[in-house]
């Protein structure tokens, strides 16, 4: 079953991001077709989290954020990674769900590498037509653990928020 905008238009976000864990995420590339099972997250949700890119505001970098559920936000981390984000919620609300892991892949950067996505992916909605989307594949629910986010520090209250989720064994 496709994970269409009207499943990503939660407002539960942190919940949302849970439930992506043992999810599949596809990638079609000159017609080759693969995909990988989700197995990290991290949830952002809102202007008070402090961990999150719209806690300053609406940007141009960020704007994404903002908009329809659906979408992928992709943006250039440390000026050498493109990440992966899912935009949920209603429009107008910013939150969104990093895709940190796929089957053997750890790592954010190295999500968008092995699925050879980069900026112009941003503002793509999720679906085939896009060649990136996600679907729910009839498997067993996983096991997911709950934890802090990483690399957060400077998130005051959010940093120990347990909105990073992994695929448990």
């Amino acid at each position: 079953m496709l994970l269409d905008i009207n499943y990503f238009n939660n407002e539960d976000t942190p919940s949302l991001a849970y439930n992506l864990i043992g999810k599949f995420i596809f990638r079609n590339e000159n017609g080759q077709i693969n995909h990988y099972m989700i197995t990290e997250v991290e949830a952002y949700h809102g202007l008070l989290d402090k961990a999150s890119h719209a806690r300053f505001g609406k940007t141009p970098r960020n704007a994404i954020m903002f908009g329809k559920a659906g979408y992928s936000y992709i943006y250039l981390c440390y000026g050498v990674h493109w990440l992966l984000n899912i935009v949920t919620g209603a429009e107008g609300f910013p939150a969104a769900i990093l895709i940190r892991g796929i089957d053997k892949t750890f790592g954010p950067g190295r999500v968008t590498r092995k699925l050879n996505i980069n900026g112009s992916f941003n503002g793509k909605i999720l679906a085939p037509e896009s060649e990136l989307w996600i679907e729910e594949l009839d498997t067993i629910p996983p096991k997911v653990l709950e934890l802090p986010r990483v690399g957060i520090d400077y998130a005051e209250e959010y940093r120990d928020m347990p909105w990073r989720f992994i695929l448990g064994s």
